[in-house]
This record gives C-alpha cells, structure tokens and sequence, in this order.
C-alpha cells in the first residue's frame, strides 16, 4: 500500500508544473501519543509529517502525507523486550473556514494506512532471540486545526489528529508546522 502511495506522491509532484496554481507542500513536528488497552500504558513521542496538498477551491483541499508516529514499549521483564514502531500514509480532505483574512480554522477527514513494525528480544540460557513483525490496516484519520496566513506562499498551521483504533493501539498527533503554496 505505501509504494502506491509513494508512487501517486511522486507522479503528482513531477506534474506540479501543469497544475501549479493550487499545488502546495507541508510539513510538521509535533507529539504523539500511543495508548496500548491491554497493558494500560500510554507513551508520548516526537513525531513529524510531510506532504503535498492541492486546493480545490478556497475551501476543500487534498493532502497526501507520510506521518512517523514513534513507538511504544510494549512490556520490558526479565524475559524480554517488545517496542512497537508506528508510521501513517495519510490521504485526507481537508474543509477551511475562514474566521478573518489572516486566520482559517480547519477540519481533517480521511484514511490513513497504519503500519506498526514489532521488534521483540527474548532472553533465554545465556542468549537472545529476536523476532520481529510489521502489520498494516486501514484507519479513519479525523483532525482539526488552525492556520494563520503570513503571505500569499507561506502559512502556519497547529492541529490535532486522531488516527482510528489499531489492533489495541490507540494513536493521536498535537503539531506545528508549515505550508508553502506554489
């Protein structure tokens, strides 16, 4: 799923010459926290985005993005150690409201391929074993934001997302960033 996403990305941005007007990039850093139900623990790390987007008109875009959302300890003991590795290829509409001509408020609805990549490390007599696993479904991304226009190319944008429940991992992005209108 990700080398078609990949590939779309690619093929959009080596056409951005015939469709410029409209055409911008963005990206972010921020945090991200992961949720495991089973072992009742939560993480926060630094996560980061980049994309490119297209605006529809003044008030729908697309965004495709790539999201890393960081890992999770999923348990330490004297047996072993699980750490779960998180990260998101995003296609989402995004609708803007104006509130003034500097200022819009936004709203994020899309889908997003989730993939977790598992390392595991079990120790036993005097030696370890690893093992690892990578796993992707497809989750709702739901969001909301703020961006506050600098100049006609240049934009700041802050928001939440909220990426739809993975196996028993719950996973939400807080985020600052950029955007860059061509």
């Amino acid at each position: 799923m990700k080398k078609y996403f990949l590939t779309l990305g690619l093929v959009a941005v080596t056409a951005t010459p015939a469709f410029a007007e409209g055409v911008y990039i963005f990206g972010d850093l921020g945090q991200s926290k992961i949720e495991v139900d089973y072992a009742d623990r939560s993480e926060t790390n630094t996560s980061y985005s980049f994309g490119l987007g297209y605006a529809l008109n003044k008030t729908f875009a697309l965004e495709l993005g790539y999201r890393d959302l960081g890992d999770i300890k999923l348990y330490r003991d004297e047996y072993g150690t699980g750490v779960a590795d998180g990260s998101a290829i995003q296609l989402s509409l995004l609708a803007k409201y104006p509130v003034n001509d500097k200022v819009n408020v936004f709203g994020r609805l899309g889908f997003a391929g989730v993939t977790f990549d598992s390392h595991y490390k079990y120790f036993s007599n005097n030696f370890s074993e690893d093992y690892s696993h990578s796993d992707e479904q497809n989750k709702s991304l739901v969001g909301v934001g703020a961006e506050y226009i600098l100049n006609e190319h240049l934009s700041l944008r802050a928001e939440y997302n909220h990426y739809g429940k993975y196996d028993q991992l719950e996973t939400s992005t807080l985020s600052v960033g950029a955007v860059y209108s061509f």
